[in-house]
């Protein structure tokens, strides 16, 4: 428990200390479920038969922790919790998510009107593909039997292609999307 205890927190407080601190919070805590307020170091005190400036000492030298499932309480009665306060910065909001999917959509579409080479070039280059993997001019200039800068070219064109067909209010989209993939 010693162990436990020493490599566990950032900031090294005595056993005696820590243990003596958790019964006063484990106390606390037991005071505010019973009678619905805080208790102060003088009813902690009474509670626990230690002086009241250990307490205070033991509440102040402690580092205050929360947890994330802890309920707070707004001034318009509101609860919610730490964890509702947090952005999950993985995920798109609905909007983006939106003209994502719909830009995805809009740009298979034009894909899928290129002829078979400019098309298979353009999803290997852009990991659009199976593998979802992105090639190189000069791999897909292997796999087609052709020359890097021929590939370049028809991968070229088929964007313009591809740019026409989309009209030009979704252009931001497409910039986002291809963005990425600046060669």
């Amino acid at each position: 428990m010693l162990a436990v205890s020493e490599k566990s927190s950032l900031i090294r407080v005595p056993m005696g200390k820590s243990s003596a601190a958790h019964r006063v919070k484990l106390t606390q805590d037991r005071y505010f479920t019973e009678t619905g307020k805080i208790a102060t170091p003088d009813e902690l005190s009474e509670k626990m038969n230690i002086a009241e400036k250990t307490i205070e000492q033991l509440q102040n030298k402690l580092p205050e922790t929360s947890s994330f499932d802890d309920i707070i309480t707004t001034s318009d009665s509101q609860d919610f919790t730490a964890k509702d306060l947090l952005e999950d910065k993985d995920t798109l909001d609905p909007q983006s998510l939106y003209y994502q999917e719909r830009m995805q959509e809009k740009i298979q579409n034009a894909i899928s009107k290129l002829d078979a080479r400019e098309a298979d070039i353009i999803r290997n280059y852009f990991g659009l593909n199976e593998s979802h993997e992105s090639r190189n001019f000069a791999q897909i200039a292997e796999k087609l039997g052709l020359s890097r800068e021929r590939v370049r070219q028809i991968q070229k064109e088929a964007l313009k292609k591809i740019m026409r067909e989309i009209k030009p209010e979704e252009d931001e989209f497409v910039d986002r999307f291809l963005e990425k993939y600046h060669y």
